[in-house]
């Protein structure tokens, strides 16, 4: 389970910035296109997809476990067209311990979605409430980038920073990240 404050506070309001060099959201919208409109996104996060796939025509509902990022996703959509706006559903929940009223065309666990599930117990329990939102027909997209082998052996335990510019472009974020495998 994710941990309860990974995504609260700055990283939250940071979570943008982070990727805003994705290029993941259109492949989201033509998924949305093939398979069908009705939507869940797993991580809904702060919009960054939920947001897209509704002005796109879907209708989306997001499960997201952090507050913040909701409230980050609330005032992005707030912005947007009264349609696009009652296209979304953005819901509180754990992934691994939630039920719907309702079956999807498509279910989405984007940028890593899986990755916050360290143990195979963990990960039986997503998927099963996963599968009670499905029909034979829904299709269900996991996006989870491995590195290679070799990439894991060259950056365990060592330190990576990356820079960007802060949300009023004046100061400088330093992220600091260590992968562990």
């Amino acid at each position: 389970m994710i941990e309860k404050n990974e995504y609260t506070g700055f990283f939250a309001e940071f979570y943008d910035r982070l990727h805003e060099s994705d290029d993941d959201i259109n492949a989201y919208i033509q998924f949305g296109k093939k398979y069908g409109h009705r939507i869940l996104e797993l991580g809904s996060g702060t919009g960054r997809i939920l947001i897209p796939l509704a002005k796109a025509g879907c209708i989306v509902t997001g499960l997201e476990f952090s507050q913040d990022m909701i409230n980050i996703a609330v005032q992005k959509l707030n912005k947007e067209s009264l349609p696009t706006i009652e296209r979304c559903t953005i819901l509180n929940g754990d992934a691994t311990n939630f039920l719907l009223d309702q079956v999807f065309d498509l279910i989405i666990a984007p940028c890593n979605f899986i990755n916050h599930f360290p143990t195979f117990e963990q990960l039986e329990l997503m998927f099963s409430c996963v599968k009670k939102h499905m029909t034979a027909s829904t299709v269900l997209v996991v996006d989870n980038s491995v590195p290679s082998l070799q990439a894991w052996i060259e950056t365990n335990g060592k330190e990576e920073v990356f820079e960007f510019d802060g949300p009023d472009r004046d100061k400088k974020i330093i992220d600091r990240f260590t992968a562990s495998f």
